[in-house]
């Protein structure tokens, strides 16, 4: 990005009314709004002076659904496995120490 904030002009002949070299591109740019008094932006500035999408909150409300929905997912893809593992264990425990009661072994 350097190297096109500080390119040189395309032809240094080439010189506007008052004699100073034309500029082109990014640089072009950057020197206009410095003889409008816009001094201090930088190249990485210029996309703030664009206008703004009308779909812009649109977006914004998509793509917080979206995490919403990730964040659920996630939570819920953590849940399945511990719900299935406690399932077997109960279920283990409530089957096995009848059948170990009824087998006459002792438990301590």
């Amino acid at each position: 990005m350097s190297t096109i904030s500080t390119s040189t002009p395309l032809s240094s002949s080439v010189k506007n009314f008052k004699g100073v070299p034309v500029l082109y591109g990014i640089a072009g740019v950057l020197s206009g709004l410095a003889e409008i008094s816009l001094t201090g932006i930088r190249a990485n500035d210029l996309t703030k002076l664009l206008r703004t999408d009308d779909m812009e909150p649109a977006l914004e409300i998509i793509a917080d659904v979206h995490v919403y929905f990730q964040v659920t997912y996630k939570r819920f893809s953590d849940n399945v496995p511990a719900a299935v593992d406690q399932g077997l264990v109960h279920g283990f425990e409530r089957n096995v120490l009848p059948l170990m009661k009824r087998a006459g072994a002792q438990l301590t």
